[in-house]
């Protein structure tokens, strides 16, 4: 096989794989009562605390637009809350109410159980390959400059 077929047939095993697994993540959040991108929100709080919305874009990788409907739909549900930057009163910072931490760490210990689940039947040291291996493809993208 052509060293041009080995890559397109690794990039299409990536893509196959992160459609397998966020279609399988996503739909057991939904069941659980909330969107991948507010899960994914809620945990960027809990892991830094109050933020700036561009920080939490930057983090979440959730674009500005989408953002402001996350929050919006998240403060409906009393899991979060804005406040004027004490340091610059035109931003605001985002942080998790106390109602909202509770979700996140009832939402995240089920995530977890699921994620466990799917790959219960995978040995510990396939596991460790399967890191080492993603390890080295991202090392390798990130030494490299894709040109156009």
């Amino acid at each position: 096989m052509a060293k041009k077929d080995t890559i397109d047939k690794l990039i299409g095993k990536i893509n196959a794989f992160e459609k397998a697994y966020k279609s399988t993540v996503d739909s057991s959040l939904y069941q659980l009562g909330i969107t991948p991108s507010q899960f994914k929100v809620l945990k960027a709080l809990h892991e830094m605390g109050q933020v700036r919305h561009k920080e939490l874009t930057e983090r979440t990788l959730i674009s500005k637009g989408t953002l402001t409907g996350v929050i919006n739909r998240l403060e409906k549900k009393n899991y979060v809350k804005r406040q004027a930057d004490s340091s610059d009163g035109r931003v605001q910072r985002v942080m998790l109410t106390e109602e909202g931490a509770a979700a996140y760490e009832s939402l995240s210990s089920k995530y977890h159980k699921l994620v466990r689940n799917l790959f219960r039947t995978e040995p510990e040291s396939r596991l460790q390959q399967h890191i080492a291996n993603l390890a080295a493809l991202q090392s390798v993208i990130e030494q490299e400059q894709v040109q156009p």
